[in-house]
């Protein structure tokens, strides 16, 4: 059987892949069930936004760059599925239409980085 030799920046780049992929397609879903339970249910929009928002202030305390950029990220969905469920009609249109943005631009990343994962994959 032949072993094959695994090149360690490979090796640290398909990591940097997958958990981008992971991590993106997981808040991206988060903050679509945030825009759509501020939408069904004053209690769950209120529930997941504060969860957000809690979540995202210890992400702001960590040390590394990108989970600072998460935790704001957060912090922005967080405090804009608050605003859609305590402001006037046409604030609630904006801050819906902004999550669902944010929601499918993260859903998007990821599965781009999941192909670039896959493609790095097949290429060891």
């Amino acid at each position: 059987m032949e072993e094959f030799e695994i090149k360690p920046d490979v090796s640290k780049e398909l990591k940097k892949e997958r958990s981008n992929a992971l991590i993106c397609l997981l808040g991206g879903i988060y903050i679509l069930a945030i825009a759509i339970g501020a939408r069904i249910h004053p209690v769950a929009g209120i529930f997941l936004s504060g969860f957000a928002i809690a979540y995202s202030l210890g992400a702001l305390m960590s040390k590394t760059e990108e989970d600072k950029k998460r935790g704001l990220l957060m912090l922005a969905a967080g405090v804009l599925g608050l605003l859609s469920r305590f402001s006037p009609a046409i604030i609630r249109v904006i801050t819906s239409t902004a999550l669902n943005m944010g929601a499918i631009g993260l859903i998007a990343s990821g599965i781009w980085s999941g192909v670039k994962f896959l493609i790095l994959k097949n290429k060891q």
